[in-house]
């Protein structure tokens, strides 16, 4: 599964007055860009006002994971919504080596689990150091502190929207 699969954004700024415009028109004025982390973007400005509009998907369901490697669109949409190494987390230099040790240990568990045979104590195992591992990255991680940051500076989610006034 690549980064360009998951990371899917599309910028399409078309409402009202151009749904109405000349189609040769509007599909000049389309940007399409390709981002060196593979991000795909798609951009139309309007400029009738300084807003950014975005539509984000994210192929992070059962059905967009290959056969065998079940549970890991959903590890990866967990892994894209974190944060930085400044922005959710409390203390990063402190946070990276059990993120290390997490990725490591997931790693071993899908391998474990891929096998015809697999250790059911092994899997035991693994599966109880990823949750102690979680439990003591925890207490470092500000949830949500994109989304306030966001929010804070006028932004709004479908989830949240903007207060009436």
């Amino acid at each position: 599964m690549s980064l360009k699969s998951l990371s899917t954004v599309l910028c399409l700024l078309m409402m009202s007055a151009t749904l109405h415009a000349d189609s040769s028109r509007w599909s000049e004025n389309v940007k399409e860009i390709t981002l060196k982390n593979g991000m795909h973007v798609i951009m139309y400005p309007r400029g009738e006002a300084p807003i950014f509009s975005a539509y984000i998907r994210v192929k992070a369901g059962g059905m967009d994971e290959d056969t065998g490697k079940t549970g890991l669109a959903h590890f990866l949409e967990h892994m894209a919504f974190k944060g930085t190494m400044t922005i959710g987390t409390r203390d990063y230099k402190k946070e990276k080596p059990l993120l290390d040790e997490i990725e490591k240990r997931a790693l071993e568990l899908a391998h474990e689990e891929s096998l015809e045979k697999p250790d059911v104590k092994k899997i035991s195992f693994l599966k109880s150091e990823m949750e102690r591992l979680h439990k003591e990255e925890a207490k470092y991680i500000v949830k949500e502190e994109v989304s306030k940051i966001m929010l804070d500076h006028g932004g709004w989610t479908i989830m949240q929207p903007p207060l009436k006034t």
